[in-house]
């Protein structure tokens, strides 16, 4: 089966007498707008949507869900979900106008269970996204904007400290309130986002790479992956995102580990990245 944790209801079989499918209709109704009324997200920030129960026989990684999400005003936008551990799949969505979302659910076994749901979106002190114009750079729809990119040093000495601690931990606050409060950054550079283990990264510990070590190309290391959305939400509340530059061109090249142009490796690499960070309003991908 395929449903959603919290989220949606199934609409009721066509072979339910009238009466039971007036009344299937209504509690559906009902349930959608205590959605709209009890699911609440700030404009700009993420909303997110859990599936569990999905069938596959291979990698999970690759099973294909994604959800379109339709605006107040008619817009549709189709974002796609990811692999989040366990029997779990998500979706993360950035709303960009306020007022009552819904969304329609796709993929899996999705053609044999239509699902659905809703959102409000509420107001936010958060800056539109940064769009260019002509050769500058503006927020939307606002004032022009001189987004500085700002690697975060941690105070431990180590090339990896703020990828690999949690967004808890002290050092990570201060080097987001330092991008913040004194550096004035827009977007963290993290250097390259696919790091292995080895050459000048050999000492690096698990928790600062992506990939699990090993299963380079194939397996995501999650720990990695959840930190720096946790990391993301704390800076986007600060008006700063994220410069995402793919790969080193030196001694870590991904074609080493079979992460060659165009490859499966490559497009999984590329269809995670989107489906994690694509929620955020400051990103820049490089």
């Amino acid at each position: 089966m395929f449903p959603l944790i919290g989220k949606a209801t199934a609409a009721p079989p066509a072979h339910r007498c009238d009466l039971r499918r007036v009344a299937s209709f209504i509690l559906l109704f009902v349930a959608q707008v205590d959605w709209s009324r009890a699911d609440e997200v700030g404009l700009w920030k993420r909303y997110e949507v859990a599936i569990d129960g999905v069938a596959y026989d291979a990698n999970p990684f690759d099973v294909d869900i994604e959800a379109v999400f339709t605006s107040p005003t008619g817009r549709s936008f189709t974002q796609i979900g990811f692999y989040a551990g366990g029997d779990v799949w998500k979706i993360y969505f950035m709303p960009d106008e306020v007022g009552v979302w819904s969304y329609q659910l796709r993929g899996g076994d999705v053609k044999s269970r239509e699902l659905s749901g809703g959102f409000t979106c509420v107001d936010s002190d958060l800056l539109a996204p940064v769009v260019a114009h002509g050769n500058r750079w503006r927020i939307q729809n606002g004032r022009g904007d001189f987004p500085v990119i700002w690697n975060p040093p941690v105070d431990d000495r180590t090339h990896w400290g703020f990828r690999s601690h949690k967004s808890s931990d002290p050092a990570v606050e201060a080097a987001l309130r330092f991008a913040d409060e004194v550096v004035g950054a827009r977007f963290l550079a993290l250097g390259e986002l696919v790091v292995f283990p080895i050459d000048w990264a050999k000492d690096w510990p698990q928790d600062a790479v992506p990939y699990v070590q090993g299963r380079e190309g194939e397996e995501f290391h999650l720990p990695f992956w959840d930190q720096l959305n946790a990391k993301l939400d704390a800076a986007r509340d600060r008006n700063i995102g994220l410069y995402v530059m793919f790969y080193s061109d030196d001694a870590l090249t991904p074609d080493r580990f079979g992460v060659t142009p165009y490859s499966p490796q490559e497009l999984r690499l590329f269809r995670y990245a989107v489906a994690r960070l694509a929620c955020y309003p400051h990103v820049l991908w490089d």
